[in-house]
């Protein structure tokens, strides 16, 4: 099972298989848990593919959060950070430890809207960018049939994203809530449906939407346009506890 296969099932399907659709396409939840339940992963990209409704699909993954994007191909700045700290506290473990070992950390918080916004075109155009490759793969695995690019994309700010509405209090944003990103996915739209993973504050949900104008209008019905929205981020404290475990 590759990375991007064993997310979707284990982090997503295996603890709470409902997918909340914004698509023309009838059937849609018998049909997506065929797809899912048969995707391959023995090519390089796109991560995973499938047939889909006689359609042969490539669904590629990709990860974005709010916080401040460090130099190209280095991840986040909360990736970074947190890295950091795991790597701290086990060589203070090694050289400290003699029973128990707690310590607490503090990640400063460098989330925003521009950041959230602004990581999300960057990394979407990063995977763009190969589409002729995912499409040249799955020719190679089946030319005769119609074939679609799908992304796959995970908000992984810890502990999710927010609107903070004086009226509704703390709600979770999704990136088709903005003009600036409708307008911008429907530019990509070799890209035909995304995927989308989020937090909602007890556990991880997924929402599959069509990438064109008809499916963010219907979206907007549920979800309000968050452009001139208040957006808000938690602050993460990490703990680290060890224990020696005496047999």
């Amino acid at each position: 099972m590759n990375r991007e296969y064993r997310i979707l099932k284990d982090d997503y399907l295996n603890k709470n298989n409902t997918i909340m659709t914004y698509t023309s396409e009838d059937d849609m939840e018998n049909e997506l848990s065929i797809f899912i339940n048969n995707l391959k992963f023995n090519i390089e990209r796109p991560d995973l593919y499938g047939k889909f409704k006689n359609r042969l699909i490539g669904l590629e993954h990709f990860e974005f959060d709010s916080y401040k994007s460090l130099a190209r191909k280095k991840g986040s700045d909360f990736r970074k950070k947190e890295s950091q700290i795991e790597k701290e506290f086990d060589d203070l473990a090694k050289l400290q430890m003699k029973e128990s070992l707690y310590k607490n950390y503090n990640i400063l918080n460098t989330a925003n809207k521009e950041n959230f916004l602004g990581n999300f075109k960057k990394i979407f155009e990063d995977h763009y960018a190969n589409i002729d490759a995912y499409f040249n793969n799955l020719t190679s695995i089946n030319s005769k049939i119609e074939k679609e690019i799908w992304f796959f994309i995970e908000d992984k700010s810890p502990l999710g994203s927010y609107i903070n509405s004086r009226e509704e209090g703390l709600k979770i944003v999704k990136p088709f809530q903005f003009v600036e990103i409708q307008d911008f996915l429907i530019k990509h739209n070799l890209v035909k449906k995304i995927l989308y993973g989020y937090f909602n504050g007890y556990e991880n949900n997924l929402l599959l939407i069509d990438n064109d104008k008809e499916a963010y209008d219907r979206f907007v019905m549920d979800y309000k346009i968050a452009d001139n929205e208040q957006c808000f981020w938690f602050d993460v404290n990490v703990m680290g506890f060890s224990s020696i475990i005496k047999i």
